[in-house]
């Protein structure tokens, strides 16, 4: 399947016991892996022939320390910064668009969640116990001084009072997803399709199996902050191991199973393959809150009855202890609550400052996490603002004359690969001549998280167009390939510092932005997306086969090439990594041709400075490597090994570059030296 493919954006994690002393030593960790992971035993690390990420980086990572809670920063994280200010500012200016009722309920919202961060613990338990009371009927592990509750509060309601799907509604409305099962929404088919079951609160956490040493702590530690007593550890030693033996056997069933397909059922049958569910009350529920009431006609599909039918039966078991009831209860506001913390925090900094700027008096104040929830919550609301504030028409027409000067260079280079023959060629040249996506979308904590899934499910009932997606906003750095629709999508914030800034030359403007752009568009021939055609679609078998294998077989060199280097050799040859590794060297290469054509045009080959012409070249080359500085704690460089389709930014850099001859030039690297080995990989 040809997926999309984006480049990465760093996050914060909200975190709030973080000391100073662990600070330290997480920045220590990461010197001491970043000196690990050297190319080569560097003798200079100014030789920008011997490794010249170091070159280009090392000053960068000498002034950069990793944020509290965080497992690295990168120059996208420093994008970020800048668009937080962008969005703080019109936030905080009071005398800005007064009369936008919905930028005024992003004000209120992030007021509150600035005020959040000076409420006491007593009342954070509080309002985090009255929304247990109210979606679970409360919560017998919670002491009454921490309930706290009025006078008017509706009674606690006993597990026996409850069925599965009112305890598992909660989680269900707001991540689409229980312990049990998930559910999508198809409007054009009308079909409600269910899925494997998920824990809202640790995601991919059963995979890495890692509950004993890092989720463990955490789970307690939350509950303790909710007001739960010590004294009910064992209740929640049982929630906990209720909650481990499910996911664990949840990551089972999907590793396991990779052939799964979606059976069409009635509703007599689902109640039959899994009877613990209401499963008429609990679509009345989900359409009620849709504001859809034919939903009776739609059809019901399952994605693997027999381990729907097995997950059921383990909940079975598990309820038919003697506290089971209580402990699945347990285990649910346990969930829900893990990932309600994990997504506002029981604590915030309102005071945390980016630089002295924030503090220019403006109010309220500046906090990285509650702008953030912003972003989260509100996406459409701020992008409507944030593009009319700081982008111009003049930036999005010079992105599109980039796009357009690249496809050129694309449609010159491909023509000339002998290996690819004609049929092949006119195929991937066809697709390329896609145009850019300008297109912006809607969509506007846990009201606000529930909202935007019932919008999700609300577009795909009503039939109302493309669900809303908020990694498509604006102010997220950056730039990715959409295969259905054969599109990139660049985001204005990557025209942001510092990938982008006023009078560059044409030589930091491709080494930087170019690059970005020849990459993403790259990803349409790439080894997945080589099988689809320009509409998305499947091409046929035999072709798409063999063009596939063709191009696979080009990859060999880069694959052996990227197996050598440090903490790439075990995904290297896996075909996600291996496709953002093919569009890292071809994006270079065809970004630097770009900027090579483009700089021949404006000199008219006559009266060229040699003398300029390398400074140019060596501009590009460092512009590119500095747009992957970055710097990891041991923990992120393992979760990047986990998670992430690209190496680390390192071998990015070292990779690419030492496949070009042209940087090998510009710098007068001897061959034979890490940077110019005499066996290079070209595929495009």
């Amino acid at each position: 399947m040809c997926h999309t493919r984006a480049l990465p954006v760093t996050t914060p994690t909200p975190t709030t016991n973080t000391t100073e002393e662990q600070v330290e030593e997480e920045t220590t960790t990461a010197i001491s892996v970043k000196q690990s992971y050297n190319l080569t035993n560097a003798s200079s690390p100014t030789d920008p022939c011997n490794d010249f990420y170091q070159y280009a980086c090392s000053d960068w990572e000498n002034n950069h320390t990793i944020p509290k809670g965080e497992l690295g920063i990168t120059r996208k994280s420093e994008i970020q910064n800048y668009v937080r200010r962008d969005i703080w500012k019109i936030i905080a200016n009071g005398s800005y668009s007064t009369n936008d009722t919905r930028l005024n309920t992003v004000r209120k919202f992030y007021k509150s969640c600035v005020e959040y961060g000076n409420i006491s613990l007593q009342e954070t338990r509080r309002q985090t116990t009255r929304l247990i009371e109210r979606l679970f009927g409360g919560w017998d592990l919670l002491s009454s001084s921490s309930q706290n509750l009025s006078e008017t509060s509706t009674p606690q309601q006993g597990v026996d009072d409850f069925n599965l799907d009112d305890i598992y509604f909660p989680i269900l409305s707001i991540t689409k997803g229980c312990p049990l099962f998930s559910i999508d929404i198809n409007g054009g088919t009308q079909t409600i399709h269910i899925s494997g079951g998920r824990f809202a609160s640790y995601k991919g956490a059963c995979e890495k199996q890692v509950y004993a040493e890092n989720i463990a702590p955490k789970y307690y530690e939350n509950a303790y902050k909710l007001g739960v007593s010590p004294t009910e550890e064992s209740k929640l030693q049982a929630a906990f191991e209720s909650h481990t033996r499910l996911c664990h056997n949840l990551y089972v069933a999907r590793k396991s199973d990779k052939t799964a397909y979606y059976k069409q059922v009635k509703m007599r049958e689902l109640n039959t393959i899994c009877p613990l569910m209401n499963w008429k009350k609990l679509f009345e529920r989900l359409f009620r809150q849709i504001g859809f009431k034919n939903y009776k006609t739609f059809k019901i599909s399952i994605a693997d009855t027999t381990a729907l039918k097995y997950h059921c039966a383990l909940h079975e078991i598990e309820l038919s202890t003697p506290t089971g009831k209580s402990t699945i209860k347990n285990m649910a506001i346990m969930d829900f609550m893990t990932y309600h913390v994990n997504t506002i925090g029981l604590e915030v900094n309102s005071s945390e400052s980016a630089n002295s700027e924030m503090d220019s008096g403006l109010s309220p104040k500046f906090s990285v996490f509650c702008i953030e929830q912003l972003k989260e919550t509100f996406p459409w609301t701020l992008e409507r603002h944030y593009v009319a504030q700081y982008f111009k028409e003049s930036q999005r027409n010079e992105v599109f004359n980039m796009v357009d000067e690249i496809k050129k260079t694309v449609n010159d280079s491909f023509e000339k690969l002998t290996w690819l023959n004609d049929g092949m060629k006119r195929f991937v040249i066809d697709k390329l001549q896609y145009p850019i996506d300008e297109n912006t979308y809607i969509m506007n904590e846990y009201y606000a998280r529930r909202a935007k899934v019932l919008d999700d499910y609300r577009k795909e009932v009503f039939g109302l167009g493309e669900k809303l997606n908020a990694q498509r906003a604006t102010y997220i750095p950056s730039a990715s390939y959409w295969p259905t629709e054969n599109r990139i999508n660049i985001n204005g914030a990557l025209l942001n510092l510092p990938i982008n800034r006023d009078n560059q030359t044409i030589s930091e403007k491709y080494g930087g932005l170019g690059w970005h752009i020849a990459h993403e568009i790259l990803h349409a021939v790439d080894t997945s997306c080589i099988l689809i055609d320009e509409n998305g679609n499947d091409r046929p078998p035999n072709i798409a086969r063999n063009e596939f294998l063709a191009l696979l077989k080009q990859t060999e060199c880069l694959r052996k090439q990227y197996t050598n280097y440090d903490y790439t050799s075990e995904k290297s040859g896996t075909i996600p990594v291996l496709d953002e590794i093919l569009s890292d060297n071809g994006g270079l290469r065809i970004a630097y041709q770009t900027f090579q054509r483009l700089t021949r045009n404006l000199t008219n080959d006559a009266g060229e400075n040699t003398n300029s012409s390398s400074t140019s070249e060596k501009s590009f080359f460092y512009n590119f490597a500095q747009t992957f500085c970055e710097k990891y704690t041991a923990e992120g460089i393992t979760e990047d090994m986990s998670n992430s389709d690209h190496v680390l930014g390192h071998y990015r850099v070292v990779g690419a570059l030492s496949n070009s001859e042209n940087f090998a030039r510009a710098y007068n690297c001897p061959v034979g030296s890490p940077m110019n080995p005499s066996e290079k990989c070209h595929v495009w």
